[in-house]
């Protein structure tokens, strides 16, 4: 039997993006083709997710750390001993020396666009993903892109003669189109994510502050949810801003928390200069909440019509997005129902299923199906 090891090694405790979409993705990749064995190599803290692994799967425990050197060398000599078929690695660093044909996925290429990043830490870490990213496109089998934006990026900076190995697997979500406790008014805009530079939270801040002045003070609470490294100097902002009361910072919250506030949101607030595929887009529309974006990169073209676009680049836009969808419900409703046809286009399953051919697409190039 066909043998296929997919690296599951960055599903972990605190969920975020890319282990969302491992743990929505590989069950349905396993369950859809009985005809393929397969090898999950599991976060050892992660084994109870895995035990009700289909008949045709085996987990495999490894302790060697995702996105971090020391797989370069581990993760090949594991790889000899299983001898897989194909190897499939869900990020856009993949091991150097990886002796069998792989897949691999390239969400964004943020880091080697955009300038600057915060500190030399992370000018280290883009320095060494863009040594690692290149190699991989070099000797992968297919390479996985979330968006046309992202596929376009990627040729962009790694050079379009890579672009035969690039297919465009778009992300999913679990569409709901209702509310869960009708009895939440919504209370606050929401912005979901982090605080690196493509977040484009400095001018999220600013934008606000221009729409509170024009409201005189009456425009909603924003809502700041994600792990934010630099915390201290965006509410330094804000205060500078006059809006350090109204402007809330959540931190991480759990996953049922983060559905709340989602439930009692008026819109979600993603104003992003570039995104690799900009998944609380669905999330919100799938929850029957508006939103305003970018009208850039992949936050348009996952968004299409169905949210209010702004130019990232200019707080007026932006303000004047805050302003428009937190004053006019007319236009709210318009959006939530453009928003339940949109989500319609996404689905886990349909992931599952581009990404399981683009599996057997590389397998029969090796001949190993």
């Amino acid at each position: 039997m066909t043998h296929v090891v997919l690296d599951t090694r960055s599903l972990r405790q605190q969920r975020d993006g890319l282990a969302n979409y491992i743990e929505e993705l590989v069950p349905r990749i396993v369950s859809a083709a009985p005809d393929l064995e397969f090898t999950i190599l599991a976060n050892p803290s992660q084994m109870t997710f895995w035990t009700s692994a289909a008949p045709n799967s085996r987990v495999l425990p490894c302790d060697c750390r995702p996105m971090w050197p020391a797989q370069h060398w581990r993760i090949p000599l594991l790889l000899r001993r299983l001898s897989p078929d194909l190897y499939f690695y869900p990020v856009h660093d993949p091991p150097l020396f990886c002796p069998q044909p792989f897949i691999f996925v390239i969400q964004d290429v943020i880091s080697h666009e955009i300038r600057p990043y915060y500190d030399n830490l992370d000018r280290l870490k883009t320095a060494y993903t863009r040594v690692v990213t290149a190699a991989g496109l070099r000797r992968a089998s297919m390479v996985l892109c979330s968006s046309h934006a992202t596929k376009t990026a990627v040729t962009s900076v790694f050079g379009h003669r890579l672009g035969h190995k690039l297919r465009v697997v778009p992300l999913g979500t679990t569409p709901s189109h209702s509310r869960l406790d009708a009895q939440i008014l919504p209370s606050h805009l929401l912005y979901v994510g982090t605080d690196l530079p493509q977040k484009n939270l400095d001018r999220l801040i600013s934008g606000y502050a221009k729409a509170q002045r024009q409201a005189k003070g009456r425009l909603p609470n924003l809502e700041l949810v994600g792990a934010l490294r630099h915390q201290a100097d965006l509410q330094e902002r804000a205060g500078r801003e006059g809006v350090g009361d109204s402007v809330q910072f959540r931190g991480h919250v759990s996953r049922p928390d983060l559905e709340a506030m989602y439930q009692s949101a008026i819109a979600l607030v993603f104003p992003s200069v570039a995104e690799g595929f900009g998944l609380p887009i669905l999330e919100a529309m799938s929850r029957s909440v508006a939103v305003v974006t970018s009208n850039r990169s992949a936050c348009a073209e996952v968004a299409d019509t169905a949210a209010l676009l702004v130019d990232p680049y200019s707080t007026d836009s932006i303000a004047n997005g805050l302003l428009t969808i937190s004053t006019d419900a007319a236009l709210r409703q318009d959006l939530v129902r453009r928003g339940h046809s949109r989500v319609l286009a996404f689905s886990w399953d349909q992931c599952a299923a581009t990404t399981l051919d683009v599996i057997r697409e590389a397998l029969r190039g090796t001949d190993g199906c």
